[in-house]
């Protein structure tokens, strides 16, 4: 673990702990190589943190991933992601492109139980590299990351802080466990846009559908894009498709496969790299294809029974609640 000097310790073991309750649940994956930066004004405070970046590039102690990562942090921009260090460069570094590292870079204002699921988040990423080649499709990285944050990640804000309560969740003051997190945030507001204002563009993926005469599906969500450009009008609400209708298929995933959760990671992310991921999701949803399953979650999700959408969670609860 490195972090730059005069990083507050209680977030990254608040990280740490979201991290170890997703190891104990999915699996550990070693090594791994944790990097939290915040804003500093002495460039010199993340010359360790660079140096551990530039490392698998074979550069020494500077290089272009880590300088950025330098400038990011004094510039006050905020990240939180899982990479190989997977960044643009020429041969032959790209053959050290070999182990996983988690970032945490100015995040320090998202209160504490939430930060915890944003560990159990990323370390998802992790284990997700060595079962989801080419972390793809998106919905399937994204949303299975969301919903073991959703899942585990209360347990670790439990752990640290004996609550779950936060109050300053992504504009939205409530409460990070797995039912609140999936049903209030994610698919009532995100997904639903129950409540929303009409000066929001991003809230409410159903009604941004309704207003623009359009449907999307996360099955046209395969090949990441720059959910950034207002121009890229199918990546406009890849919040919404990816991370929280992704979260939701895949909760309708281990609904339809009559599996405990246990085996969404023990079973089926290990069949990934053999049988690849349409024939592996349409055999643990025991369908004929995937398109099956995109049908019939895109009716699922779509329903106005809220109750009945809710309720495949029932089978699904954390064993800690």
């Amino acid at each position: 673990m490195y972090m730059n000097k005069g990083y507050n310790t209680t977030l990254s073991d608040t990280v740490m702990a979201g991290i170890q309750v997703s190891r104990d649940h999915i699996g550990s994956v070693e090594p791994l190589t944790l990097i939290f930066m915040d804003q500093q004004k002495n460039e010199s405070a993340y010359d360790d943190v660079v140096a551990e970046w530039c490392k698998p590039f074979g550069l020494g102690s500077t290089c272009d991933p880590g300088e950025e990562r330098r400038a990011m942090a004094m510039r006050g921009d905020s990240d939180a992601s899982n990479s190989l260090v997977a960044y643009p460069c020429d041969e032959p570094y790209s053959q050290y492109i070999q182990y996983p590292v988690v970032q945490f870079i100015n995040v320090i204002g998202t209160d504490l139980p939430y930060f915890a699921t944003r560990g159990t988040h990323e370390y998802t990423h992790t284990y997700q590299t060595t079962t989801l080649p080419g972390m793809n499709p998106s919905w399937l990285a994204e949303g299975s990351a969301e919903y073991n944050a959703y899942h585990e990640g209360p347990k670790a804000a439990l752990n640290v802080t004996g609550s779950t309560t936060s109050t300053d969740l992504l504009r939205t003051a409530g409460d990070v466990g797995f039912v609140p997190m999936m049903v209030d945030y994610s698919l009532k507001r995100n997904i639903q846009g129950i409540d929303c204002p009409d000066d929001d563009p991003t809230c409410g993926i159903l009604v941004q559908e309704r207003r623009q005469g359009t449907t999307w599906s996360i099955r046209d969500q395969f090949e990441p894009c720059a959910m950034t450009d207002p121009a890229v009008k199918e990546c406009s609400y890849g919040r919404e498709l990816w991370y929280d209708m992704g979260a939701w298929a895949v909760a309708y995933l281990i609904h339809l496969s009559g599996r405990p959760e246990t085996d969404l990671w023990s079973v089926f992310f290990p069949s990934l790299p053999t049988l690849g991921y349409e024939k592996a999701i349409a055999q643990y949803a025991q369908l004929d294809s995937l398109d099956a399953f995109y049908d019939q979650f895109d009716m699922f999700i779509r329903q106005n029974d809220t109750d009945k959408i809710v309720s495949i969670l029932d089978g699904q609860m954390p064993t800690y609640m």
